[in-house]
C-alpha cells in the first residue's frame, strides 16, 4: 500500500526492490531439552486454484 497516494501496490519482487519494501529477520535456533519448538503452522498463504496469491 502506497500510503501517500493510497493505492494498492503489486507485491512482485521488482516493485519490492524498486521501493524498498519488506522487513528483515534474523532467527537463531539453539538447541535445548527443556523447551520444545512450535511445531504448527503460523503462516499460511491462501492461492487461487490457478496457483495465483
Amino acid at each position: 500500500m502506497d500510503v501517500d497516494s493510497k493505492v494498492s501496490l503489486p507485491t512482485d519482487v521488482p516493485t519490492i526492490l524498486e521501493k524498498k519494501l519488506g522487513n528483515v529477520a534474523t532467527v537463531s535456533i539453539q538447541a535445548t531439552t527443556s523447551r520444545k519448538l512450535q511445531m504448527s503452522t503460523t503462516v499460511s498463504i491462501m492461492r487461487t486454484p490457478d496457483g495465483k496469491k
